[in-house]
């Protein structure tokens, strides 16, 4: 799907740069939901202290 995303703003693009730039955003996204969660896990951790 990420990579029909990608793909589809540019027709011209190689399925191996599609691939590359889909994994690119996968691990972007993947860094900020562990953000996310470390803020959570401290906001909890002072919540119960």
């Amino acid at each position: 799907a990420r990579m029909r995303e990608i793909r589809g703003s540019n027709r011209m693009a190689a399925v191996d740069r599609v691939a590359v730039l889909a994994a690119l955003n996968l691990a972007h996204e993947l860094q900020l939901l562990r953000d996310e969660n470390a803020r959570q896990a401290v906001a909890l951790q002072q919540t119960l202290a």
